[in-house]
């Protein structure tokens, strides 16, 4: 590790997102801890970084495991510089309303006790950095995205209130909105076609700004300004429709 080197937690690492995450801070020189219900598809990733890459493979919504990869993790670094929360479920957005409990399970609770985790690990770097990888949208998503909707505005909410709760201890909080990457499921549901990025072209963004330890970083901004504007209009509308 050298001295501009960080230690990442990178949660979510075998997803499109995940990997293209990894492979840019890993390129960077950053030593990262990659988390993934299976760790296979990244073994060839840590093949080409085997001094900087470290597969952590469990299940983020069984709090034993998390336990296990925390314990790993202060073993072999003793504190943590960054956590990356890629918990998005978007590749599977439900139609019954009886999914919710699943979606809501694996973002938002898994998220949590990442969080709790992470957090002894992050105080141990006197200036840690949590960044959670949130809707593209929020909070101008539409309605009819359900279940993914709900835990992703909730878990902008947790952030966003972490952010004050951990402000005085110097540990950074960032918000990211990813934006719609490639062809996924979210796209066709949704009321917009805003234009695709490649999971590479996201990577990059979120990784140049993150040494600024923003409170938000948004890909592409202009997506989601125009998506502010809907949901406005939306609203009027509604209240219109009231009087």
């Amino acid at each position: 590790m050298t001295a501009f080197s960080k230690r990442i937690w990178l949660t979510g690492a075998a997803g499109a997102l995940g990997q293209a995450l990894a492979e840019r801070l890993l390129r960077d020189g950053h030593c990262l801890a990659l988390s993934a219900c299976d760790g296979t598809s990244l073994q060839a990733l840590a093949g080409r970084y085997p001094s900087r890459a470290l597969i952590l493979p469990g299940n983020l919504n069984d709090t034993l495991e998390i336990t296990a990869i925390s314990a790993h993790l202060a073993e072999q670094w003793g504190a943590l510089d960054c956590m990356i929360l890629n918990v998005d479920s978007a590749s599977q957005v439900p139609d019954q309303a009886d999914s919710l409990e699943p979606s809501v399970r694996s973002e938002l609770f898994s998220a949590s006790r990442c969080i709790i985790a992470a957090l002894p690990l992050l105080r141990q770097a006197k200036s840690g950095h949590l960044v959670g990888i949130a809707s593209p949208a929020d909070p101008s998503m539409p309605s009819f995205t359900g279940d993914h909707g709900a835990s992703d505005r909730a878990l902008r909410y947790l952030l966003e209130s972490l952010r004050v709760d951990f402000a005085h201890e110097g540990i950074a909080v960032t918000v990211v909105k990813p934006g719609v990457i490639g062809t996924a499921p979210r796209a066709k549901r949704a009321f917009f076609a805003p234009r695709h990025r490649s999971a590479s072209q996201i990577a990059n963004r979120i990784v140049s700004k993150l040494e600024a330890r923003p409170l938000e970083i948004v890909c592409p901004a202009r997506v989601n300004g125009a998506l502010d504007v809907l949901r406005r209009l939306r609203e009027a509308l509604g209240r219109s429709k009231q009087t």
